[in-house]
């Protein structure tokens, strides 16, 4: 049975320069590159009757042994899944546009860049680098594609998927100047032209259109995710929104996907513009709140999910110790996730906890030896610990799978390059 590829793409209209492009890169790039080594490339567009059958792309994103992920344009559902399939721990391929400037939070994971690739010289160069980083992948393990499940919910996958499939024609994340295309419908329904605002990048229109539609739909699912892509873009009167039907009228929203999609908008605002101390005293109650819900208690995984949330918080704002706590109750609703391992570990380390940091990191050692942000922070524990013997093997395996972060770790204080480098 062929290998899966699952492409993460801006997409577009039928017709549109993004969709033209992304076709392309397709097309002529990544199917050429991946069929010949046994991979079957899927993109969501292409999948008879994606619209109805939500898990199974939400199954696509999390299982497949590889994923494409095309970071051109910034298209903020990209980004979105992007994290989700980060967190599985299991092999991906960033690609990006020659010019456009990589996020500073992906910039240290290796990148294949591309240009002109119309042009078959530049297209055939692309594919080989492609080909070449899945031999990497595949030569570093006698079982690069096995499952290494994280315990991430497929409930919380779903608030992107259904946002892909009713937005496959947003392709950046909206500007904040006004558009030069006139919406005269001002009788028409509000959440139709908010969509209309969206797929044109008209933020101020977006903005404007928030109080009408909680004019004509209340405390509603369309108000809410609505408000949800207005604080995502940065504006915090969609936090507020958020916030005020969260909090005043939480019961009003029963799809959980709804509710993680609104507290994720409102908590990576807040990290964005450093006001974590602010956030606090509102979000934490919230989440309490959240947390009583039948629909939340229902799962162990998406309860985690809400800690960590707040737990982010408490880091940002520098109280390691409280973010302990909160990661430790995420422990054990979860005591498997890599990614929550990883989390603590770094909270213990940055508490001072150095001997709690290398319990966490023996732990995932022993789950996850696959994905190198979690080796990096192996590496820089046991460094910290003294113990070269654990620190070399955490770094051989990064220097395997990942050699431009082997390189960066040497980088990281003279303890590092005295017990790596020799």
């Amino acid at each position: 049975m062929a290998k899966k590829c699952f492409v993460i793409s801006p997409i577009g209209d039928e017709g549109s320069p993004i969709r033209e492009e992304a076709d392309t890169l397709l097309d002529l790039v990544i199917t050429p590159a991946l069929e010949p080594v046994g991979f079957e490339v899927i993109r969501v567009d292409r999948l008879k009757g994606a619209k109805a059958i939500t898990t199974e792309i939400i199954q696509l994103i999390q299982d497949s042994e590889l994923c494409i992920i095309v970071l051109t344009g910034h298209n903020p559902n990209v980004y979105y899944e992007m994290g989700r399939r980060h967190e599985t721990g299991k092999p991906y391929i960033h690609l990006i546009r020659k010019g456009d400037p990589i996020p500073f939070d992906v910039a240290p994971i290796r990148t294949i860049m591309y240009d002109d690739i119309s042009q078959a010289r530049v297209a055939h160069a692309v594919q080989k680098e492609i080909v070449s980083f899945v031999r990497e992948i595949e030569e570093s393990s006698d079982a690069p594609y096995g499952r290494r499940g994280t315990g991430v919910s497929l409930a919380t996958l779903a608030a992107a998927i259904d946002r892909i499939e009713r937005k496959l024609s947003q392709v950046a994340t909206p500007s904040i100047a006004g558009t030069d295309q006139p919406d005269d419908d001002l009788l028409g329904n509000p959440y139709e032209r908010f969509q209309r605002a969206l797929d044109r990048g008209d933020l101020r229109a977006m903005v404007a259109l928030l109080p009408r539609l909680e004019m004509v739909f209340g405390p509603s699912p369309k108000l809410l995710s609505s408000a949800a892509v207005v604080a995502q873009a940065g504006v915090e009167v969609g936090v507020d929104v958020v916030y005020r039907l969260l909090n005043d009228n939480l019961t009003a929203f029963n799809d959980v996907e709804d509710i993680i999609f609104a507290t994720a908008s409102m908590v990576d605002y807040y990290g964005m513009v450093d006001r974590e101390e602010e956030a606090i005293p509102k979000i934490e109650p919230l989440i309490s709140k959240i947390l009583e819900l039948d629909q939340i208690k229902a799962s162990a995984e998406v309860q985690a999910w809400f800690l960590n949330q707040l737990a982010k918080l408490y880091f940002g704002n520098g109280n390691f110790a409280a973010a302990i706590q909160i990661g430790e109750r995420v422990l054990k609703l979860v005591p498997d996730d890599p990614s929550y391992i990883v989390n603590l570990s770094i909270d213990y380390e940055m508490d001072g906890r150095i001997a709690d940091a290398i319990d966490m990191v023996d732990k995932l050692m022993q789950t996850d030896t696959q994905n190198p942000a979690h080796l990096n922070q192996a590496v820089d524990v046991y460094v910290k610990a003294g113990r070269r013997d654990e620190a070399r093997k955490a770094y051989d395996r990064l220097r395997q799978i990942d050699p431009d972060r082997a390189k960066r770790a040497l980088q990281y204080g003279d303890n590092a390059k005295v017990l790596l480098a020799q």
